[in-house]
């Protein structure tokens, strides 16, 4: 598992609630790589903490996620009741308002709720300049957090931060300001910190709060895990380290926690470096994993979908292919087969044929699409011809004289053949007759060329 960070990037937070973006116009000199690979052997090693088995004696916590509710959350965050338009799809819930101010999303799988209400973001005009104490802001993190019921044996420290903003007018940059208290708890499990694990909260200058994400997902790890050795995470990590700077000078700083690797936490060895120019944090885990390449926590041999991350491995069709690879997921077609290289699967696209849009005028559609048209579908596989192409002329849509099947302007005994071969096989009819109306044996004018026009076209033959 790899993330990068890039560091010539300056953000400017506008009293406006924009964002400025300023990037360095210089180009960076190249870096120097005096480092050889067993440098950064040596600097590995004395960077990578201890670890021992005692990482592997961890009983499964509690599932948060799966019962928070968006009552207890607009409880917590004293936002009265929750909004009225609820949508909610298996794991996933999203309510909002509808004035669009207010929203919460909750991830029961991957255990993240967020909640916002737009309403209590910084007023420049309106709003103090300071926020409210740190003391005060600890306090009603910790009721809000009790209120969600976020498990305490879980919780770590909790970090108090002050968010800074500067207010920017035509005559130049203001003073800065504080514009909101940023409250984060930590998390750890067996005195381990939890990797991304951590619940966030907002809280304005009017001590209200303005804004939640939490991402904790049930603490579980499989059993039968083995710790590799000491010796070959160190080639692991310094062999990943050295694929990104060969040689360059590099800061390195590695520590042991537990990090998700689909439903599961493995101990883990977070891997920080980073050069003059670029910063990279790289995940590797302490226990033998059989190879997966999607970082999903299934591994490739029985993988779904390999090359994708789908750790709930949804497979609606059963056909063996997942979801997330799968060109026609309701569809089984384990071939995958996709002739036209759309990206659709063969197996999903609906049939097509000759509608006849108006007098003359053809396309190629599928009957529901035909039948959107307003148009007379004429069956599956039928072609407007090479003389009418989509929306063009084509004798298959010529006026239609009902009846006269061979297209000789009266309607007689030498119709029968044809109108029994437009009936049976409209493909066969439309090769032997190229300059007939097909729609002549809709002989009760139903738009539709099927069994029921065969007593109307007798009454037509014998003029009754």
């Amino acid at each position: 598992m790899r993330f990068n960070m890039h560091r010539f990037v300056t953000i400017v937070v506008c009293a406006c609630g924009q964002l400025a973006l300023a990037q360095n116009s210089d180009e960076p000199a190249p870096l120097d790589r005096p480092r050889t690979i067993q440098e950064y052997r040596q600097m590995v090693a004395a960077a990578l903490p201890q670890f021992d088995q005692s990482l592997l004696n961890v009983a499964p916590g509690p599932d948060w996620a799966a019962n928070v509710s968006l009552g207890a959350i607009c409880a917590a965050m004293e936002d009265g009741a929750p909004p009225e338009h609820v949508v909610t799809n298996g794991i996933l819930v999203e309510a909002r308002d509808t004035a669009d101010t207010r929203s919460i999303k909750i991830d029961r799988y991957e255990g993240r709720v967020r909640w916002q209400n737009k309403l209590r973001r910084f007023h420049w005009d309106g709003d103090p300049h300071r926020a409210i104490p740190a003391s005060a802001a600890s306090q009603l993190a910790i009721q809000a957090a009790d209120m969600l019921d976020l498990p305490s044996e879980e919780r770590s420290s909790i970090v108090v931060d002050v968010v800074m903003g500067q207010h920017i007018t035509p005559n130049g940059r203001m003073p800065g300001h504080e514009r909101e208290r940023m409250i984060t708890f930590n998390r750890r499990v067996n005195n381990v910190p939890v990797y991304g694990s951590m619940l966030r909260m907002s809280i304005s200058n009017n001590g209200e709060f303005a804004r939640l994400l939490a991402n904790w997902p049930r603490f579980i790890m499989p059993n039968g895990l083995n710790l590799r050795q000491r010796g070959e995470v160190i080639d692991q990590i310094v062999n990943q380290i050295w694929e990104s700077e060969r040689g360059a000078d590099t800061d390195i700083a590695i520590r042991i926690a537990y990090a998700r690797f689909g439903e599961w936490y493995l101990p883990s060895a977070v891997v920080s470096y980073a050069d003059r120019r670029s910063g990279q944090v790289d995940v590797v885990p302490l226990v033998a994993v059989l190879s997966d390449i999607d970082h999903d926590g299934v591994p490739d041999e029985s993988d779904n979908c390999p090359g994708r991350y789908n750790p709930g491995q949804l497979d609606r069709d059963n056909d063996g292919i997942g979801d997330a690879c799968d060109c026609c997921p309701g569809v089984p077609n384990p071939d995958q087969a996709d002739a036209d290289n759309n990206g659709v699967g063969d197996a999903c696209q609906a049939a097509t044929g000759a509608c006849c849009i108006a007098v003359g005028v053809c396309e190629q559609v599928s009957a529901g699409r035909c039948d959107a048209l307003g148009g007379v579908y004429l069956g599956d596989g039928l072609t407007c011809g090479s003389t009418g192409g989509d929306r063009g002329g084509n004798s298959l849509c010529a006026p239609r004289v009902p009846g006269d099947l061979n297209c000789d302007g009266v309607v007689n005994n030498f119709d029968i053949d044809a109108f029994v071969l437009a009936l049976t096989s409209p493909a066969a009819y439309q090769a032997q007759y190229p300059n007939c109306n097909i729609n002549n044996a809709d002989c009760n004018g139903d738009g539709r060329v099927d069994n029921f026009d065969i007593d109307p076209f007798v009454g037509l033959l014998t003029g009754g």
